[in-house]
């Protein structure tokens, strides 16, 4: 089963959801120099501070009123939702593709292919969601 965030993000392929899973300190400093290099972070983060289980309710969230509205649903991901697609995901998406081009000017292409199945395919991962709940 695929693990979505509520935004569609798939944390199967995040570099920190893997690093985290395999316990491997030293993936997650690649992470914390990733996410510096694309401005996630103001500073290199230590490796511990970026462990992460998978996108849930309890974390920190980039995209606070999607995931707040998910919460207020009780679903997982706005792909279960009756409103899907809403302003909410569609300035969601927007940012994403601002995102995706920010990425493949700074990324190499093995870095950008890793995010790009982790945060760059919300909206596909989300319509795929939705069509299985359809059913």
């Amino acid at each position: 089963m695929v693990k979505l965030g509520c935004c569609g993000d798939n944390c199967d392929f995040c570099p920190r959801y893997i690093a985290t899973v395999r316990g491997d300190k030293d993936e997650l400093k690649e992470v914390a120099i990733l996410w510096k290099k694309l401005g996630f972070r103001d500073t290199l983060e230590e490796p511990e501070s970026l462990i992460c289980y998978g996108c849930h309710f309890s974390k920190e969230c980039a995209n606070l009123d999607v995931k707040k509205c998910c919460s207020e649903k009780k679903i997982e991901n706005c792909g279960k939702c009756s409103s899907y697609i809403c302003e909410k995901i569609s300035l969601v998406f927007k940012n994403t593709k601002i995102l995706t081009e920010k990425c493949k000017e700074l990324l190499s292409d093995d870095e950008f292919d890793v995010l790009s199945r982790a945060f760059f395919q919300k909206q596909e991962n989300l319509d795929k969601e939705k069509s299985l709940n359809s059913l």
